[in-house]
């Protein structure tokens, strides 16, 4: 048993450090709850067409909101990609 509960715990911070993409539309999803428009923790300026924000899952049921995780997210600008 503290095995699995250990593998799953370690599989929910890889999934935190793995981060997401960012939609203006839907904002973070947690990669654990599948939450969406995850609170913003922290904004990165702009740098070379990408914005980088750390999130925190408020879902006091998700694994990664009780092991106090942040996850990254990256949200690309199109205009800068293509130009």
């Amino acid at each position: 048993m503290r095995k699995e509960v250990l593998v799953t715990v370690a599989l929910a911070k890889r999934k935190a450090e793995q981060g997401v993409d960012y939609s203006s539309r839907f904002g973070a999803v947690c990669p654990e709850c599948g939450r969406t428009k995850m609170r913003v923790y922290h904004t990165w300026p702009w740098r070379k067409g990408v914005r980088v924000r750390d999130h925190k899952c408020d879902n006091p049921e998700c694994l990664v909101c009780v092991l106090g995780l942040t996850i990254k997210s990256t949200q690309r600008d199109s205009e800068a990609v293509s130009a």
